[in-house]
């Protein structure tokens, strides 16, 4: 049984700390484009926070309690 969207958003969210999110998740990702676009927009957030071109205007200590509260 694959595992719901809720299930799915946590996964994709742990696996952009590098945690694998696993072939159930896969399996619901090929079906569902809500659950893809949540994966693309959290891989779109996470490229930008990396770089400093992310965040422009903010000082660096906004960018740290940014960055501090992502992670």
């Amino acid at each position: 049984m694959l595992p719901s969207c809720k299930e799915v958003a946590r996964l994709l969210s742990d696996a952009m700390d590098g945690r694998p999110i696993g072939l159930h998740a896969k399996l619901h990702l090929s079906v569902c484009d809500v659950c893809r676009r949540l994966l693309e927009h959290l891989t779109i957030l996470r490229r930008a926070c990396k770089s400093d071109a992310g965040c422009p205007g903010l000082s660096p200590l906004a960018k740290a309690r940014l960055k501090k509260a992502l992670e």
